[in-house]
């Protein structure tokens, strides 16, 4: 999969498109790059509710898996540990992945660094 284009895309809150990603966004744009089928949903009232429920339909077309595999969609919280709330994609090699946090833009990170190694709640297989 090729993603080196998209590292340094501002973070843009709601982004669809290589102006600016948010962490769905990401997301949605690497599984297009895959060949994977992804809805579309723009008819939400605002950005948060609409970054919510994309992130409950992205999650419908999932199976959970036991620990990372390349190209799965893993998750984190953020504020809560009760709550899930941003998203990444595991990179060929099964230890980096590519998101795109609030503070930097698309990167790449390393799973087993802080502070996300300890803010994964799932790894998912998008079947899509």
């Amino acid at each position: 999969m090729k993603y080196e284009d998209l590292i340094g895309i501002p973070f843009k809150e709601g982004g669809r498109d290589l102006s600016g990603l948010d962490c769905v966004g990401i997301i949605l744009v690497l599984l297009k790059r895959l060949g994977k089928y992804v809805p579309e949903y723009e008819s939400c009232f605002d950005e948060y509710k609409k970054h919510v429920l994309i992130m409950d339909e992205i999650a419908k077309w999932c199976t959970p898996l036991a620990g990372p595999e390349p190209l799965c969609i893993v998750t984190f919280w953020k504020d809560n540990p009760d709550y899930t709330s941003h998203l990444g994609m595991v990179l060929e090699n099964g230890y980096e992945f590519i998101h795109c946090p609030r503070n930097a833009g698309v990167v790449v990170q390393r799973l087993d660094a802080e502070p996300w190694k300890r803010k994964i709640t799932g790894f998912y297989r998008y079947e899509g």
